[in-house]
Formats: structure tokens, C-alpha cells, sequence
């Protein structure tokens, strides 16, 4: 059983050039130079459109031998420039000095303002009923505690 003379199936019929097997490439010379036409009339080109152009020339290629192809050649990807962003325009602050208060021991940071208290109070005083003792405790505070609770939480 000597295997001289025998030839291997898989390599029959295939002349190797050297050692290294490379693939066969996707695009013929004709569609090369079609591609170095649409990219050299058309800069930034899509990829896509370029994919296109080889289908109507009859070769399915992808768009990453396109890319490969164009990097042969010595076409680089340039990525699109944005254009710069307008800035946003400026609108005046919603809060003013009025809102604004500093901050004391006895104050937290859900307390009313004066401007705030000012809107509330006449609301509060109108459903007041003058029948019946005073009332223990300010509306104010009481008002202040119902905003405590509700900002953080407490139960």
C-alpha cells in the first residue's frame, strides 16, 4: 500500500502558488473600476448605494468587501461633520428673590416662603369659622408640617 503516485482529492485539479491560501476576491477588475468612478464623482457615497451598484452589475457582494475593495485602492472612510448646535436660548429663571430665603435653625427646606404663605393664607382664612375657640396652634406651622410630611416622607 504505498501512497506514491497517489494524489489527494482535495487538491486536484488546484494549482497552489505557495503555501498561504487566500480567498478568491469578490470583485473583478471591471467593478473595481466602476467603484473608483461613483466614490472619486461622488465623495461620502453610502456604503449601501455602493452595494446597490455592484447588485445591478450582477455581483453580490457585501458591504464590507466594499469597504475592504475601497481600502485597496486607497479610498479612507471619512465620517460626515456635524453641523455645530445652535444653543438653546436662555429663559428667564421661574424663581426670584422673593422665592429665595435663607435658611434659619427653626426652618426646614419645605417650609413656606412669605410669597407662598402670602397666596395660601387668604385661602386658609376664608373657610376659618369664627364660632368655636382659637385655634392651638398657626395655620402657618401647621401648613409647614403637612409639607414636611409630604417632601420626606415621614409617617
Amino acid at each position: 500500500m504505498g501512497t506514491e503516485g497517489q494524489r489527494d482529492e482535495r487538491t486536484e485539479g488546484k494549482e497552489c502558488e505557495d503555501s498561504t491560501r487566500r480567498r478568491r476576491r469578490p470583485l473583478s477588475e471591471g467593478d473595481l473600476a466602476a467603484l473608483r468612478e461613483r466614490v472619486t464623482t461622488q465623495p461620502g457615497v453610502p456604503a449601501a448605494e455602493l452595494v446597490a451598484l455592484m447588485a445591478e452589475r450582477g455581483t453580490t457582494v457585501s458591504a464590507t468587501a466594499v469597504s475592504k475593495a475601497l481600502g485597496e485602492m486607497g479610498f479612507r472612510k471619512v465620517r460626515r461633520q456635524r453641523p455645530p448646535s445652535m444653543p438653546t436660548p436662555q429663559t428667564a429663571p421661574r424663581y426670584t428673590t422673593a422665592h429665595r430665603r435663607e435658611p434659619t435653625a427653626t426652618m426646614y427646606p419645605s417650609s413656606l416662603t412669605d410669597a407662598e404663605w402670602a397666596i395660601l393664607e387668604p385661602v386658609l382664612e376664608a373657610s376659618r369659622d369664627p364660632r368655636g375657640c382659637k385655634p392651638k396652634h398657626d395655620r402657618r406651622q401647621m401648613m409647614d408640617a403637612v409639607f414636611y410630611l409630604v417632601r420626606s416622607g415621614c409617617q
